[in-house]
């Protein structure tokens, strides 16, 4: 059975990694750093370069911080679309219906029973609607 110094590097969790990302980065091209830690270590690029950032390495590419940010910038989108969908009041009345308020027009449903059709952003894009009505919109 192999102790934990001897685990293959695609089995260790982050805490592990965290801890020889540093002396690892030493003996690896500056400028390939993200994609040799994502194909050594078994991780996205995502995870690559939140885990190099967190572990104090220094790494040339533009992009580094981008990739190492995208987390965060994500629970960001995601936390703001959930305040939204709260404050929302048409969906919140929609839910009596069944809909869920982001179909301006509804042409069926999958066989999964999932709704498809036109939102009303599409609609407000191909002009079928006014802004005054998408500002306006109810569910019937």
């Amino acid at each position: 059975m192999a102790t934990k110094s001897e685990l293959s590097p695609k089995l260790m969790n982050r805490q592990q990694r965290l801890k020889i990302a540093k002396s690892w980065s030493q003996n690896v091209n500056p400028k390939k750093k993200i994609k040799a830690y994502k194909d050594h270590f078994g991780v996205d690029k995502y995870c690559a370069a939140f885990e190099l950032k967190k572990a104090g390495v220094e790494m040339s590419e533009k992009f580094a911080e981008r990739w190492a940010t995208h987390f965060e910038r994500k629970r960001a989108h995601r936390k703001q679309l959930q305040q939204k969908k709260r404050l929302d009041p048409i969906q919140a009345s929609s839910s009596e219906f069944g809909g869920d308020g982001e179909f301006y027009f509804i042409a069926g449903h999958t066989s999964a029973g999932f709704p498809y059709g036109i939102t009303w952003d599409q609609a407000l894009e191909d002009q079928m609607i006014t802004r005054e009505e998408y500002n306006s919109r109810e569910v019937i």
